[in-house]
């Protein structure tokens, strides 16, 4: 299972939605991490994390409702992305990986 903090500020509905993508990323994580890598390559971001989930990438209205409750576990499945990469070798042009950390 990822390691994530479930938030405490979510609707019973948020919940079995984080709960469900959290179950998820957990049982796809490896392909999911590749499918991330292809997309998004080294940039690191929640936000694109997000967009593996399906419910919540379907449409803009979606990631609206979807947001906070798919929030952590993306962000759980960023952090195991991060740690992939950096226990990588990489080609020294290519020895950059860049995490985005909000404002």
């Amino acid at each position: 299972m990822l390691d994530y903090s479930p938030r405490t500020d979510l609707e019973p509905w948020e919940k079995e939605v984080e709960a469900d993508i959290a179950r998820y990323f957990s049982a796809n994580r490896k392909a999911l991490i590749r499918e991330y890598l292809n997309r998004f390559e080294n940039i690191i971001d929640r936000n694109n994390a997000q967009e593996l989930y399906e419910p919540y990438a379907h449409k803009r209205e979606s990631r609206q409702k979807l947001s906070l409750a798919t929030h952590e576990p993306a962000g759980a499945l960023a952090d195991e992305i991060y740690f992939t990469l950096i226990k990588r070798r990489c080609p020294a042009k290519r020895n950059i990986v860049l995490f985005n950390a909000g404002g």
